[in-house]
């Protein structure tokens, strides 16, 4: 029980909680030290992968046996070395180069295996970012999708008030067991992907269907194309629908720009000139908002039929 640690309802999303508060990545026991390992119950448990703690989610009955002593046994799987290179152009954020991992990643196929993230553009990638690749694991389907230790990890500890000695302790012991990332070594891997973080572009996806990423710039056709627009009408601005963001702090990350950059378009999203559909159910609710600009509504989107009126009850 020395180490049995209980969080108090309401303070927060528990992975976050985990990164932030809980996770060690390194462990000691006595004289003997080693590194943290962290099985969860939930599939994004791999949020923690993005702080070098490798870890995954399993099934209740594993967990239990676990806290009850048994050991947690499992094929060695294949692991995928994942090389970054470069850096993010202005523009980009860390959710367009994780729709872009998760696009290439699905592609790829990694059912079953693990994940490890190397490479020079590791650098440049802070944990806030990491931890949001990490999160989206479960949905390009690996077991986790781990990041080295190096100094962001260290940096992240200090942030999060860790204890001083045990952020050294951390740096000394992942340099002496090889787990310190160096960006120009190379590594023999199961199999093998390339990601240059140039070229990454503003994206949009779905929440259901993150693999299908469409660049910002083909958005509009793309667009069209879903509707089945007549292609001569591709060129035309389109009509843009807007969801008021109720809650803008829901997005399952740390990097604090990103409900920051939601809440900022929201901000000039109402303050444009735009003005409620007419045919929206409740326009109090600002659900859906249209865009005023050159040519009328229907010339650039028709606006859908109105619902046929209701059929009055027949009293015999």
């Amino acid at each position: 029980m020395d180490k049995f640690k209980i969080v108090p309802p309401g303070m927060g999303i528990m992975h976050q909680v985990n990164i932030e508060y809980l996770a060690r990545v390194v462990e000691t026991d006595g004289d003997w030290v080693y590194p943290d390992v962290c099985l969860g119950t939930d599939s994004h448990t791999t949020m923690v992968n993005g702080l070098g703690v490798l870890g995954w989610g399993i099934g209740g009955i594993e967990a239990e046996a676990v806290m009850l002593g048994q050991s947690l046994s499992l094929v060695v799987p294949p692991v995928v070395g994942f090389r970054l290179t470069g850096e993010l152009p202005p523009g980009a954020t860390a959710t367009d180069l994780v729709l872009t991992i998760t696009e290439l990643l699905r592609r790829h196929g990694v059912v079953g295996k693990f994940v490890e993230f190397h490479g020079p553009g590791v650098t440049g990638t802070s944990v806030a970012d990491r931890v949001t690749i990490a999160n989206m694991s479960p949905e390009f389907g690996s077991t986790c999708a781990v990041f080295p230790i190096d100094a962001q990890t260290l940096r992240y500890l200090r942030f999060t008030g860790r204890r001083p000695e045990h952020v050294a302790l951390v740096e000394a012991y992942a340099k002496q067991q090889g787990l310190w990332h160096e960006p120009d070594m190379q590594l023999t891997y199961s199999e093998q992907v390339e990601l240059s973080l140039s070229s990454v572009v503003a994206s949009l996806a779905g929440p259901r269907r993150p693999q299908d990423r469409v660049p910002l710039t083909a958005a509009q056709a793309a667009f069209r194309a879903e509707l089945g627009g007549p292609p001569e009408r591709a060129h035309r601005p389109a009509t843009w629908w807007t969801r008021h963001p109720r809650n803008p702090s829901r997005p399952a990350t740390l990097r604090p720009s990103s409900p920051a950059s939601g809440r900022t378009l929201h901000r000039r999203a109402t303050t444009a000139p735009m003005r409620p559909l007419p045919w929206s159910p409740d326009r109090r609710s600002r659900w859906c908002w249209r865009a005023s600009g050159t040519g009328s509504a229907t010339e650039r989107w028709p606006s859908p039929p109105s619902p046929p009126a209701p059929t009055p009850p027949t009293h015999r």
